[in-house]
């Protein structure tokens, strides 16, 4: 079998193991380890299927709007103590890095880092996904912190838009215009 088959049928069998281990330790260390897991096994799929780069940010910001939405599920049940914080906290920064890393990639064009990058379109999804994320976010915590990250990143989705249709330009005016 070729090392991306062997991945996939390690990968759901480890998350079975460790959510197991978490639930008995009621440890916040193996909840994270089970978010890795979570993480592992979209990898190894999307390994498996030859998928493109963005296709891979895009699947990780989806899993960061998943853990957002479980955490706010399990807030308030008996196991809360070991999975809401790791859960929270993992889901705010998978969120930022594939924002920005989307963000970077749409207004440039292009990666230096990715050989397969696969359409900008993804690209724009992570950001919806994202900005829908820091709404979510906004609405559930009534923090002002993330009613500013959702008019942040909605701004940038408006730039990344325009940036897939070569229209940066028109960006430049409207900047000046909120000034």
């Amino acid at each position: 079998l070729p090392d991306e088959a062997m991945w996939m049928i390690a990968s759901p069998l480890c998350l079975i193991v460790y959510l197991l281990t978490a639930y008995w330790t009621k440890s916040r260390l193996f909840t994270c380890i089970c978010v890795l897991a979570a993480y592992s096994c979209a990898t190894a799929a999307l390994a498996l299927v030859d998928a493109p780069e963005l296709l891979y940010v895009l699947v990780y910001a989806v899993l960061a709007f998943v853990m957002l939405l479980l955490s706010h599920r399990l807030r308030k049940t008996s196991l809360a103590d070991f999975t809401y914080s790791p859960l929270y906290i993992i889901a705010q920064i998978v969120s930022a890095v594939t924002f920005i890393g989307s963000f970077s990639i749409l207004v440039s064009g292009s990666s230096i880092f990715l050989e397969n990058p696969g359409s900008l379109w993804l690209g724009l999804i992570t950001m919806i996904t994202g900005t829908a994320f820091y709404i979510l976010n906004a609405y559930w915590s009534r923090n002002e912190l993330f009613v500013y990250a959702s008019v942040l990143t909605f701004g940038c989705g408006v730039i990344g838009l325009l940036a897939l249709f070569e229209a940066l330009v028109l960006v430049y005016p409207l900047v000046f215009a909120c000034l």
